[in-house]
């Protein structure tokens, strides 16, 4: 799917998410019962994802580093738009997100990949579908609603665009490309099993992401054929032997990320070790430091055992702040240093 596609279903994602919290939050409600999807995101996501992102919403928005993430996606990007449309942060009222790509989509190079995202929180499914289809509406499409299951839908009938938004009462709230969609129904109504009971995911899970705020975990196949010059500097021949990709981001003071990479055969988990501290120790000169503001490979340990390389890297929150405005400076739609790039 193309940038620009999937920049403009999350932002009618986070949208549709921004009017449910600003409905439910001026109008006097009754007291409802526990919202069902006890399971959180994730419940939402089906077994047989290549790529699993799971952000604890809250524990960003309390830790203050929020407000620079999305000024790293901001400027004049999706989530100004939002605001412009809302006038409201538009995570409010969302206490989880997760993120997944099929494995049989990943890689694809065709228009329109599957993926899901979902949200968990206090929603209503009526209000969602509202917003989702006056937003559909202002972009000239021709919103349908649908019951599937006990979720309300709302999709383009002309399929000009390509995502689909589902809601259910107490949540979760869900958007999906392509077929997924309904697999992500099934499994949040507990028909099918949902990524947490996934061997392979909660073994790369449970390894980063104690006391996290942010997991994402990969499962890589078993004969890679895309690796050649995926990384500079790193041999393609140790990365045709990584399995699984794990990272947990843990905000509390002092903030650390972990890393774990897992292996098929234990020489290759050591040569990328090495391969990774060598990159660091030679980007590790004075101008870097001095762009950086500290010695980064003095704050990372990495060691190789038997199938496992792993690495941690600890951060006071000023020093995350920094490597956060740093990516926003590098990724930044507007770019650092010239006109915006469109995507």
């Amino acid at each position: 799917m193309r940038i620009a596609t999937v920049h403009r279903l999350v932002l009618l994602f986070f949208v549709t998410l921004t009017v449910t919290a600003v409905v439910w939050s001026v109008e006097d409600r009754p007291p409802r019962e526990p919202a069902p999807d006890g399971g959180g995101a994730r419940a939402a996501i089906p077994t047989g994802a290549a790529v699993v992102v799971w952000v604890d919403v809250e524990g960003w928005r309390r830790s203050g580093l929020a407000a620079a993430l999305f000024g790293a996606v901001g400027g004049e990007g999706p989530l100004d738009e939002v605001a412009e449309v809302c006038a409201r942060d538009p995570t409010a009222g969302v206490r989880e997100l997760a993120f997944a790509i099929p494995r049989h989509a990943a890689g694809t190079r065709e228009e329109g990949p599957e993926f899901g995202l979902a949200a968990s929180g206090d929603l209503a499914a009526e209000a969602v579908a509202d917003c989702a289809t006056a937003i559909l509406r202002r972009r000239g499409a021709d919103p349908s609603h649908q019951r599937v299951g006990g979720f309300v839908t709302v999709r383009d009938r002309r399929r000009s665009s390509k995502g689909e938004v589902a809601a259910r009462d107490g949540g979760p709230a869900l958007l999906s490309g392509g077929n997924y969609l309904r697999d992500m129904i099934e499994t949040a109504e507990g028909r099918f099993p949902s990524v947490i009971d996934e061997p392979a995911h909660r073994e790369l899970n449970e390894a980063v992401g104690e006391k996290a705020a942010l997991v994402a975990t990969v499962l890589l196949p078993t004969s890679p054929d895309r690796w050649p010059d995926a990384i500079p500097g790193v041999s393609a021949s140790d990365l045709d032997h990584v399995r699984g990709i794990a990272l947990g981001v843990r905000l509390l003071p002092p903030v650390i990320a972990r890393a774990l990479v897992i292996c098929d055969e234990e020489p290759p988990c050591r040569g990328l070790a090495a391969t990774i501290r060598n990159r660091l120790d030679a980007a590790n000169g004075p101008l870097t430091r001095r762009w950086v503001g500290f010695n980064l490979p003095t704050r990372v340990r990495i060691q190789a055992t038997a199938r496992h390389v792993t690495a941690e890297l600890s951060l006071s929150p000023e020093e995350a702040k920094r490597l956060v405005e740093l990516g926003k400076d590098l990724w930044s739609p507007a770019g650092s240093d010239g006109p915006r790039q469109e995507p």
